[in-house]
């Protein structure tokens, strides 16, 4: 007996005999009594939202067209992102990595400088150093 239905009175449904044998034989199938089982039904049926009358396949089919659609639409997404973010990007990068070849100049240098001597450079940097405030 099913411990949720213990203190529940019975009733009687009026079934045609054919219709009530197949439920019998289907609830014995399930392992449940015809109480439980009846309920399932209903409950399966209340949460989605489907009516007995309509057929499901064709819902399913419609569903997995939608699907599908959708599916080609993000694809189609990825492929533009790739296209116009992803691999400029990637191209940059890769560029960086590489580092600008020998024949093409920075386009930072000032044109009018002259490389400066070692000596140069260091009293550069003292007077610098002279500048900043001290920290200890």
């Amino acid at each position: 007996m099913d411990k949720e239905y213990l203190k529940e009175r019975f009733v009687t449904l009026r079934l045609k005999e054919p219709v009530a044998e197949e439920f019998r034989r289907f609830a014995k199938k399930e392992g449940q009594s015809q109480s439980v089982t009846l309920q399932e039904m209903l409950d399966f049926f209340k949460r989605n939202q489907i009516n007995p009358k309509d057929e499901v396949t064709t819902d399913l089919k419609k569903l997995e067209t939608k699907l599908l659609k959708r599916i080609n639409a993000v694809m189609s997404i990825i492929r533009d992102i790739e296209k116009t973010q992803t691999l400029p990007t990637l191209i940059i990068v890769k560029s960086f990595l590489e580092g600008i070849s020998k024949e093409e100049t920075p386009s930072l240098i000032e044109k009018d400088s002259q490389p400066l001597s070692l000596e140069e450079e260091l009293e550069q940097l003292n007077s610098l150093n002279k500048d900043l405030p001290r920290t200890s």
